[in-house]
């Protein structure tokens, strides 16, 4: 269990393909390869730039096509198998995953047949019966589920995009429950001269 920055996004088109391509022709390996990891950053060097560099892009490109969705969000609870999980029902063809360091991107190839719609719907619904479902996984499946919804009927030819940042460990819930009761520094009104 982490703490980490998520970020979700939906590229259309031929942008999405192209992204598509890049990563799944990486030294990632191949479509449907298992993720690769690097041995503290040894085994294959140039992965961790390049995750950090479309990370970058992404989020610098955010409010404009070909970007058709995007949220960034902090989880201070989730182990990395809730968002690998979302993507285990599908067409690992459809799926690049690689893993670097401290970086983890997801990209997902659309259209599938409906095939990440279904099992995320099924998700959902198993996260809503299940009370002992963290509401993290649901936070992640409902914003993933938005984001594959999103612009589908203008254009199918997209992909869709979940990289994690760990940045470090899981908040426990006293942990959190102690901070309400204190005024953050950068809260704090500025101390005058």
């Amino acid at each position: 269990m982490a703490t980490q920055r998520v970020i979700i996004a939906k590229i259309a088109g031929a942008s999405a393909s192209a992204l598509f391509a890049q990563f799944s022709t990486s030294c990632a390996g191949g479509i449907g390869a298992p993720a690769q990891r690097s041995q503290e950053g040894s085994a294959c060097p140039e992965r961790h730039s390049n995750l950090r560099q479309l990370m970058n892009s992404v989020r610098s490109h955010a409010e404009a096509p070909p970007v058709v969705f995007y949220v960034e969000y902090i989880d201070m609870w989730s182990m990395g198998d809730v968002f690998r999980e979302a993507f285990s029902a599908c067409s690992k063809r459809h799926l690049v995953h690689i893993v670097a360091d401290d970086l983890e991107l997801m990209l997902y190839c659309l259209p599938d047949n409906g095939c990440l719609e279904q099992h995320i719907r099924s998700a959902l619904q198993k996260n809503r019966k299940c009370a002992t479902d963290a509401q993290e996984t649901r936070w992640f499946l409902t914003l993933l589920q938005e984001a594959l919804l999103s612009w589908r009927l203008v254009t199918e030819d997209t992909a869709l995009l979940v990289m994690r940042i760990v940045s470090g460990p899981l908040m426990c819930d006293d942990q959190v429950e102690r901070s309400f009761s204190e005024v953050a520094d950068w809260c704090a009104s500025p101390s005058e001269p």
